[in-house]
């Protein structure tokens, strides 16, 4: 994989949390990608609730096809199970561009964090909430 034209995802199920750790750059192929592996863990679920930590921390950017795709994949994500998501970023740059181009994030129950253990902590209450 070329990592300057194509960011990787590490995605992971733990417990009702789904963790995603991205990396690099992203385009489209890359965002389809992730939105397969997520797919494929949600189908695992049976339609339990659920909750993701997505952590951009090391993203360098995205093509305007990649946020394209990756809106399109938050309308899908808007109809399944999903109680919360936290995403950890340390830059105010990604944060506004991600809300900008993704309105798909609207219809979710988002909250930011720049610490992974806060993110984890404020999940597990909304979990519980739910």
């Amino acid at each position: 994989m070329n990592r300057l034209s194509q960011g990787t995802t590490d995605v992971k199920l733990n417990g009702q949390v789904i963790e995603a750790i991205f990396s690099g750059s992203f385009n489209e192929n890359a965002i389809n990608e992730y939105a397969r592996k997520i797919k494929a863990i949600i189908d695992t679920l049976h339609s339990a609730k659920f909750a993701m930590l997505v952590d951009d921390r090391a993203v360098e950017g995205g093509t305007p096809e990649a946020y394209a795709a990756l809106n399109k994949y938050n309308e899908w994500l808007n109809s399944q199970a999903l109680v919360a998501k936290a995403f950890v970023i340390d830059s105010s740059m990604t944060r506004s561009i991600l809300k900008q181009r993704t309105p798909a994030l609207e219809k979710q129950n988002v909250a930011y964090f720049e610490d992974v253990a806060q993110a984890r902590e404020w999940l597990q209450n909304q979990l519980a909430a739910a």
